[in-house]
């Protein structure tokens, strides 16, 4: 037996039978359609093709993109800067040979590097100086 509603609600649908009843939504019809009503082919979910290989191989391809960055590194800064980490070019230097080593390096990872060798508690406003470099470089 099909439980019956006369009004719409959350699981409910109207029968397909044009009674005018709600009935619940996987139920198929209510017990006074159940001779009259037959479930046709349109009604049915319908599945999708899938492509064949001709219509495969005639889409464009995408670049493929590295997909694996590093934010966080773990352990200490492979590579050491060699000058002084308050200009512009030795800053991008130093990190151009990071990422020569490592290309997966994002540029928060270089920023995750640059604490190691700047003291931010003592030195905050030259580690902005430092991050505001390799964001706008590397970023």
């Amino acid at each position: 037996m099909t439980k019956t509603y006369k009004e719409p609600g959350r699981a409910r649908k109207l029968c397909p039978g044009n009674c005018g009843l709600y009935i619940h939504v996987r139920s198929k019809t209510c017990d006074s359609c159940v001779g009259k009503v037959e479930i046709t082919e349109s009604t049915k979910p319908q599945k999708q093709k899938s492509k064949t290989k001709s219509e495969k191989t005639n889409t464009t391809k995408q670049p493929k993109r590295q997909q694996n960055r590093i934010l966080t590194p773990a352990g200490k800064c492979p590579i050491k800067p060699s000058g002084n980490l308050e200009a512009p070019e030795d800053i991008e230097n130093w990190c151009n040979v990071l990422l020569k080593n490592n290309p997966a390096f994002s540029a928060d990872a270089l920023v995750y590097f640059g604490r190691e060798f700047i003291d931010i508690n003592n030195e905050i406003d030259k580690f902005r100086n430092f991050e505001k470099i390799v964001r706008g470089a590397f970023a």
